[in-house]
């Protein structure tokens, strides 16, 4: 390489590892965040630039900054800094986050789940979880909160418990319970041609929604409500700590049209060309799952960070001659301001 094309190198890296690249990439990445927030763009992809460019930037600076070559602490620091970014970054792009319900005798099936967050590339998909809720169980306490929140599920053919601070984790996945919960009924429809086919309703999460407890069914195509009547007394202010089971005194109210019926367990009626039978009410769980690549990672970094930064001042102030710093402030005070 000549002496030309050697100083055009230098330049080139001296830029990179430059301020005002540093500042110019702040500033993109800051603007990036502002637009994803206004313009509801997707995260991860608006700041992958600026995070991408500062990355570079801090990079180029380990290898031309002579400081970083006589300090192993502040070349640690900085490397495990240059990886931060683009990890955290990553875990973005790959991260999942979702939430479905879970009725007690029900399996998962993939059409129950609700994404509120997929980067772009996540790598699996869910069609494989076999996820069914055996039980659950909760409290109730005043103020509409639930605690103790415990869920027996099968997966793959194993029982596990799920709980509030304790996940099942399932390929990369953190599946746990949240706090909605609420009532299921169990209903089973026999048409004209006596085929059966039984149908799980749940209702809205009760906390939230304790005067709305109602849902929509339909059966061959006609549409009519039920309405879960009896369970307000659940959730009164003056209430002592309650375990979340269906109240004895819990009824449906059926409407189809002008028709109004009521019906019990063990109840059933003529509808739609066929009978439907009331089986049951009992209670769903609801789940959140997170799928976070980058979280190891990210915690590995952080104690790496938090290494150097300790060994660094420990070298900088195990050097520093403590006595004699304190006796020479000493002696240079004047009588006056020893006084």
């Amino acid at each position: 390489m000549d002496e030309k094309h050697l100083q055009l190198m230098t330049q080139l890296v001296s830029s990179l590892a430059s301020l005002k690249l540093t500042f110019a990439a702040i500033s993109l990445l800051l603007l990036a965040v502002v637009a994803a927030n206004l313009l509801g763009w997707p995260y991860a992809e608006a700041i992958a630039a600026p995070v991408l460019l500062l990355t570079v930037n801090l990079i180029f600076a380990i290898l031309h900054q002579p400081a970083f070559k006589r300090d192993s602490s502040l070349l640690l620091f900085h490397i495990a800094l240059a990886m931060l970014l683009p990890v955290a970054l990553y875990g973005s792009l790959a991260g999942f986050q979702g939430r479905f319900e879970l009725p007690e005798g029900a399996t998962f099936a993939p059409g129950q789940l609700v994404v509120t967050k997929q980067g772009p590339l996540h790598p699996y998909s869910l069609d494989e979880l076999s996820l069914s809720l055996q039980a659950m169980e909760a409290t109730y306490v005043p103020g509409k909160r639930a605690q103790r929140l415990r869920a027996r599920v099968w997966l793959d053919d194993e029982q596990w418990v799920v709980a509030e601070h304790l996940p099942l984790v399932w390929r990369g996945y953190r599946i746990n319970v949240s706090k909605n919960i609420g009532f299921s009924a169990l209903l089973q429809f026999t048409d004209g041609a006596g085929q059966t086919l039984t149908h799980g309703v749940n209702f809205p999460w009760l906390a939230a929604n304790e005067l709305r407890q109602a849902n929509e069914v339909a059966l061959l195509g006609e549409p009519f409500w039920l309405k879960l009547e009896g369970v307000e007394s659940m959730l009164e202010s003056n209430m002592d700590a309650v375990d979340f089971v269906p109240p004895a005194a819990a009824f449906l109210v059926l409407r189809q049209g002008e028709r109004r019926l009521e019906l019990r367990p063990g109840q059933e009626i003529a509808i739609n060309g066929g009978r439907l039978r009331y089986l049951g009410l009992g209670s769903w769980q609801g789940f959140e799952i997170i799928y976070d690549p980058a979280k190891p990672f990210l915690l590995a970094i952080g104690v790496i960070l938090c290494a150097a930064m300790g060994w660094y001042f420990y070298r900088r102030f195990s050097r520093y001659d403590w006595a004699a710093s304190t006796a020479t402030n000493r002696s240079s005070q004047s009588p006056t301001d020893a006084s």
